[in-house]
């Protein structure tokens, strides 16, 4: 049995952590959120993480979705989002990735790099397989 040094995620985090967060602005905007101490609007943590629109809105629907994040009721005409795990293993995990990034931060990128790797072989060998489904044929 391998053991996991100090600043290693143990093999049940990184399983998380892969099916969790698929970017470094999700972890960069996990992060931020996890840091402040009452709700934030969007224009707040871009100016914060020096992220553009697009890449910030991808991220924060994804922690939306993954159940880090939660908007925040009756917010006024900008949407405002707090941070607030559905469950302990989220909650967890992001404290984790803090300690990681905090210790050994080219650990945790290496990690997330093969996590996105193996992503991309899989999307690539689905795609592969396939181009080699014939199609039924159509009665007539």
């Amino acid at each position: 049995m391998t053991s996991v040094g100090s600043h290693e995620l143990s093999p049940d985090l990184q399983e998380r952590l892969k099916e969790a967060l698929g970017s470094y602005d999700e972890l960069q905007l996990l992060l931020y959120a996890r840091g402040q101490p009452g709700p934030w609007t969007m224009q707040d943590a871009s100016r914060r993480l020096h992220l553009e629109e697009q890449p910030l809105d991808n991220a924060l629907a994804c922690l939306l979705e993954a159940g880090f994040l939660w908007t925040v009721e009756d917010s006024g005409p900008e949407k405002r989002f707090t941070y607030r795990p559905s469950s302990p293993a989220l909650a967890e995990l992001t404290e984790r990735l803090a300690e990681t990034l905090d210790r050994d931060p080219l650990y945790l990128f290496d990690l997330m790099n093969r996590h996105a790797l193996e992503r991309l072989r899989t999307s690539a060998a689905r795609t592969f397989a396939s181009a080699f489904v014939l199609g039924r044929k159509k009665d007539g």
